[in-house]
């Protein structure tokens, strides 16, 4: 884990974070890749991670942070794996 000084001369932790979307989500990002290890700030949110990634707030998305339920409000947690997919339905 890295760190530096924010503007406010507060010390920011620099967190890795590894991401997976699932279904036509991987097509939001650069490159459309579907794995993504992204290096993110401390106190950032799983919806400013999908965010940076290219998922807008328009997509509708479910997502599992280290393998429980996680909501956009949610603040991502050191060494976060988060997976990202589709709304599943059927019957």
């Amino acid at each position: 884990m890295a760190s530096g000084v924010a503007a406010s001369g507060d010390e920011v932790c620099v967190m890795l974070v590894k991401v997976e979307l699932l279904g036509d989500l991987g097509k939001s990002t650069e490159g459309g890749d579907k794995k993504v290890d992204i290096e993110v700030d401390e106190g950032i949110t799983v919806g400013e991670v999908l965010e940076r990634l290219g998922v807008t707030r328009e997509q509708t998305w479910n997502a599992a942070m280290n393998g429980n339920l996680a909501y956009s409000t949610d603040i991502v947690t050191k060494d976060a794996t988060l997976i990202v997919f589709p709304p599943i339905a059927g019957g």
